[in-house]
């Protein structure tokens, strides 16, 4: 059996998935803000090997 599975449509499902939970956290931490009538904060902690320093700071960026 030699099926084949585009990729492609299987990725920009999962793009799509991804950028809607974005969009509905960003909703969230809107309406918190406004709620405790503060900006909230966040806290990341890195242990272990420094090579991924970069990609949590690019998380924290988009948070």
């Amino acid at each position: 059996m030699n099926e084949k599975i585009d990729i492609r449509k299987d990725d920009m499902v999962e793009a799509q998935l991804q950028h809607n939970y974005i969009m509905k956290a960003r909703e969230y931490v809107k309406a918190e803000n406004e709620r405790v009538e503060r900006p909230l904060t966040i806290s990341v902690m890195i242990f272990g090997c420094q090579m991924h320093s970069e990609p949590e700071k690019e998380r924290v960026r988009i948070i």
